[in-house]
């Protein structure tokens, strides 16, 4: 763990951390105003309440999960947190929106709310969200954030929330569900398994 003086840096890098110690963050809160804890195991960034003057932030590869707990940082400007698993991108968003109107470069590459395995629409739908809540973004997720998207996401932002409560409604789980039936009805019909394996790839 250490401090740069010049660049008022702390770097609590691949430490293994479940929480930031408390005698640095009093020794370093009020100077810092760079922030690295990359590859740790912390689940809150309630600490950096005490680091009022920080404006770059880096905890990727941490096990953060939501933002109930983001403290108000007015000067924060940059916030990575890829790798991390967090899940309802519209109340990690609005929290952050509320607590840190000032950012501009913000990347949540790999976390549930917008995983690798997302398709186009969800990856774009969830782009728009976002910038439309944060006005002064210019990075999300290591691309510029355009001018056609500034407009489009005042438009389209709200297919993202439907979008999230269509796929968690009743009707989504019970059609899994009726599916999953579907086919324990077929193997208990005494189908081979060519014709399951078939049927499988053809639903898909």
């Amino acid at each position: 763990m250490t401090f740069d003086e010049t660049q008022k840096k702390l770097c609590l890098l691949g430490k293994n951390l479940k929480s930031v110690p408390d005698d640095m963050v009093e020794k370093y809160g009020a100077k810092a105003k760079s922030v690295d804890a990359t590859d740790n195991r912390l689940t809150s960034i309630s600490f950096l309440a005490k680091f009022p003057n920080v404006e770059s932030v880096v905890l990727d590869s941490n096990q953060i999960t939501g933002g109930a707990d983001i403290p108000a940082m007015p000067k924060l400007q940059t916030l990575t947190l890829n790798n991390n698993l967090v899940g309802d991108a519209v109340s990690f968003i609005q929290a952050l929106a509320s607590s840190c109107p000032n950012i501009s470069y913000l990347s949540l590459v790999n976390n549930p709310c917008c995983p690798f395995t997302a398709d186009d629409r969800t990856r774009q739908l969830f782009r728009k969200f976002v910038i439309s809540k944060l006005p002064k973004l210019k990075f999300l997720d290591w691309l510029p954030v355009s001018a056609k998207e500034r407009e489009e996401a005042s438009r389209d932002a709200h297919l993202y929330i439907k979008q999230r409560a269509e796929s968690q409604s009743p009707a989504s789980t019970d059609s899994t569900a009726a599916a999953a039936a579907a086919g324990a009805t077929a193997a208990g019909a005494g189908l081979p398994d060519e014709d399951l394996h078939g049927s499988a790839q053809a639903e898909k």
